[in-house]
């Protein structure tokens, strides 16, 4: 079984050890557990173009996937942004429309 240790902070160098091949391994299937590692339990569906475009990044070189694939979990641990609701934007307006008229 592959080696793979993904960058969990900001690369200043690239990752040329991060995923190595144990006998036998071919890198791609490397690349691709590691993709697949970080990929996991994001519940997204992937479409045929999507699955392509994974064995064409598995193809590439390993420290480009280390990199792709310390992004994703470095993205998965952001706080989420909130999202504005309907209500939120009637508030905002109705203050806004408020302060006008107090300008008036």
């Amino acid at each position: 079984m592959a080696e793979i240790n993904i960058p969990t902070g900001p690369i200043e160098a690239e990752p040329w050890d991060a995923i190595r091949t144990a006998p036998g391994e071919s890198l791609t299937a490397a690349c691709r557990t590691a993709l697949l590692r970080e990929l996991d339990g994001m519940e997204m569906e992937f479409g045929a173009y999507d699955r392509e475009i994974l064995r064409w990044l598995a193809g590439g070189q390993p420290s480009v996937v280390a990199t792709i694939c310390s992004w994703l979990r470095r993205v998965r641990t952001l706080p989420l942004p909130a999202i504005p609701t309907v209500r939120d934007a009637t508030e905002a307006e109705y203050r806004a429309e408020q302060t006008n008229e107090e300008q008036a």
